[in-house]
């Protein structure tokens, strides 16, 4: 490296040239020197510097040699500008994600593995909640997507209980609300509409309470109903020897005497007469009389005087020795087989109450029963319980 200066100098007239020498070459020695030093430095300067140049690192994505700024991920090292999203292929300047030894930006990121919320399709950059295959946001997933409390109204986390009717709640609800004793949903302003409590200690929604039928003649009319369907079945009755009665539960309990059990809707008393002529049997009868829970829909009675009329049926035509579960499991059946020809989404929901049940006589008597004689007809039912 070479420095030089010109210092141009007045010529003085009358004097010599002689100053002018002297100061030439006093500049020229100092520049000389000071040459010398920025060449020295220039040098120390690359001698320096050198071995650094030679360990730079290479961009992976152009391969040239790194010599200011650089990126590092994952041990590899890249240009700023070559630092590029395998999504989008725009630069990468801030947080990124890395799939298969690519980077991508977290939305990118999210999209290339999927995490898209299923309901407000947005990006999930956080926590997410699976759910039969698909992801949420927690948000969406609790206030869009989580199943309601058929009661209250929130969002279902946590224990639940699932009714007959597919209404789904809170389990401490039937811990805190009361149930209707005919349909057993819960009784609240938002399911029922409310309820009603009767005098002899039931509680009954307003569903079925807008249904429910008091009046005998009703109740009468509903057992010729019921009588009709059943014969042309192939089941039938004496009906002189049957009366029915629309009772509350104090007077079910009072007609059912030891016989009475929880939940019961109704019950057949029969009672014998014989009369004798001369110390011989001339004549046998038989009556019955059926009682069933006044004050619920009429499908209801119905379903309970079929019960009913299979006893009566059973009493007339049956010993007396047969198994409580085949009795009353047989008994169950005539209402399966009668709802059945009602065809009505009332009627199938009282058919799946009977096959849920889950009581040891009623429940699973219907239903071996059920598996036993459903495909035969109810001609076989009868003789199999006759012989027996």
């Amino acid at each position: 490296m070479a420095f030089c200066c010109v210092v141009n100098l007045p010529y003085l007239q009358g004097s010599n040239k002689e100053p002018y020498v002297i100061l030439s070459k006093k500049i020229k020695n100092e520049m000389t020197s000071l040459n010398s030093k920025y060449i020295f430095s220039f040098m120390l300067l690359i001698f320096l510097l050198l071995p650094l140049y030679l360990q730079a690192q290479e961009c992976s994505y152009c391969g040239k040699k790194i010599t200011g700024r650089y990126v590092e991920a994952s041990g590899r090292y890249f240009h700023p500008r070559h630092f590029i999203c395998a999504g989008c292929g725009k630069v990468i300047t801030g947080s990124f994600g890395e799939k298969d030894g690519r980077f991508f930006h977290p939305d990118c990121y999210a999209v290339k593995e999927g995490l898209i919320c299923d309901y407000c399709k947005k990006v999930i950059k956080g926590e997410y909640v699976t759910s039969e295959g698909k992801k949420y946001h927690p948000g969406c997933y609790e206030n869009n997507v989580l199943a309601k409390c058929y009661v209250c109204g929130k969002p279902l986390n946590g224990e639940y209980t699932i009714d007959t009717y597919g209404n789904k709640y809170h389990s401490y609800h039937s811990r805190e609300l009361s149930r209707c004793d005919n349909c057993g949903r819960i009784i609240s302003n938002k399911t029922t509409g409310g309820g009603r409590a009767y005098s002899d200690g039931r509680d009954i929604c307003n569903l079925c309470y807008k249904e429910a039928v008091f009046d005998n003649s009703r109740i009468n009319s509903l057992m010729s109903k019921v009588m009709q369907r059943l014969k042309t079945l192939g089941l039938g009755f004496n009906e002189r020897t049957i009366s029915i009665k629309g009772v509350d539960r104090r007077e079910l309990k009072r007609a059912a005497g030891s016989r009475y059990e929880e939940n019961m809707k109704g019950i057949c008393n029969t009672n014998s007469r014989t009369e004798y002529i001369n110390n011989h049997v001339s004549k046998s009868t038989k009556k019955h009389e059926i009682f069933v829970l006044n004050g619920v829909p009429s499908l209801n009675i119905e379903s309970v005087i079929a019960h009913e009329l299979m006893h009566a049926w059973l009493n007339d035509n049956t010993r007396d020795d047969h198994s409580s579960g085949l009795r009353e499991g047989s008994c169950n059946y005539i209402s399966y087989l009668y709802l059945k020809t009602v065809n009505s989404s009332k009627s199938y929901q009282l058919i799946k109450q009977l096959e849920e049940d889950e009581d040891d006589t009623y429940g699973k008597g219907f239903l071996k029963v059920k598996s036993e004689f459903e495909n035969k007809s109810l001609s076989q039912l009868l003789n199999y319980l006759k012989k027996l």
